[in-house]
């Protein structure tokens, strides 16, 4: 059997750590190697109930400290002191099944492949938490870095991530790997579990939403999004029919290219657009059941969704003006 290698970074609390080594021990297929990063800027011990847990097993753990890094920073940490042939990521708060590892290596002989993703179900336990995951995430497993598992020569061709943003270098380092045609499929099972979103407040999540968009914003792979948030903000100001009547019609009610209300109409269009897209159609998209939208949960959705998207786009407004100031 092949040996694996699990970095996971982490500036969470003992007992979140303990967890997921509690997970990766009762794999079916255990891992050679447990590699936690550790940002905690407050260095406590690692605690010797998680230490224990893998001698017991005899799985190898390094435990490193490195204060204040982010993910990206503590995955590349963490990547030096891999010993396998595999290297495989987690977070704290996305938990493994318990086949994780075994089904992803048989996928990976079967298929004489490099690796493969992440397939990542979001968990939710109260209605604003599935609310939230309906509207950001849906429910289907969607592809994420924690729970890859790739060939360790396959990832030193990608390089490291990027170690100064809080958010979103997972993704752009998986649209590195792409370009570079590496042979990693989507994984054809369902390999963690996000809890993230378990028990926590609106305000939490705004808070963090924020924080994690202001460093995500100037991403390379997030280049789509911020064209798509610009058009909608220039067809907002202009009103592409502000002038049209005037231009093409003179005021005049009987003429063929006269269109009432068209300043309205084109003001209240994209707000519809925009609603139908966030609350109905990308829910439904990913894998939430229709009825479960049109029983005026979709309202809920909205309205849960519409502050976050805010926040989205002043964080990346706010990054790009500290890209201006800085060329």
């Amino acid at each position: 059997m092949s040996s694996f290698s699990v970095v996971i970074p982490s500036n969470h609390s003992s007992d979140e750590l303990l967890n997921i080594v509690q997970y990766l021990v009762n794999q079916s297929l255990q891992p050679n190697q447990i590699i936690i990063v550790d940002s905690n800027v407050s260095q406590c011990p690692l605690p010797f109930s998680i230490s224990n847990l893998c001698h017991d097993s005899s799985i190898e753990l390094v435990y490193v400290h490195e204060n204040g890094a982010f993910p990206g920073r503590a995955r590349n940490v963490g990547s030096q002191f891999v010993t396998s042939e595999y290297i495989c990521f987690l977070d704290v708060k996305t938990l493994p099944s318990k086949d994780w590892l075994k089904n992803a290596f048989k996928q990976i002989s079967d298929n004489d492949i490099d690796g493969v993703w992440g397939n990542t179900f979001f968990d939710a336990n109260c209605y604003f938490s599935s609310c939230l995951r309906d509207g950001i995430y849906g429910r289907k497993a969607r592809q994420t870095l924690p729970g890859s598992v790739l060939t360790v020569s396959s990832f030193r061709r990608v390089g490291q991530f990027v170690p100064w943003a809080r958010a979103g270098e997972d993704t752009d380092w998986i649209s590195r790997s792409k370009l570079l045609s590496l042979r990693v499929s989507n994984s054809n099972f369902v390999s963690t579990t996000y809890i993230g979103l378990l028990n926590k407040s609106y305000l939490f999540m705004i808070r963090k939403w924020l924080k994690y968009n202001i460093d995500g914003g100037l991403l390379p792979h997030l280049l789509f999004q911020r064209v798509l948030i610009f058009f909608l903000i220039y067809t907002l100001i202009i009103y592409i029919g502000y002038n049209w009547n005037n231009l093409y019609a003179s005021w005049d009610p009987s003429a063929v290219f006269y269109i009432p209300n068209i300043t309205k109409a084109l003001l209240f269009l994209p707000v519809l657009f925009y609603f139908l897209l966030r609350s109905i159609f990308l829910p439904v998209i990913r894998g939430v059941p229709l009825q479960m939208i049109l029983n005026l949960r979709f309202i809920s959705i909205f309205f849960i969704v519409l502050p976050l998207d805010l926040l989205k786009m002043a964080g990346f407004l706010s990054a790009l003006k500290s890209y201006l100031l800085k060329k």
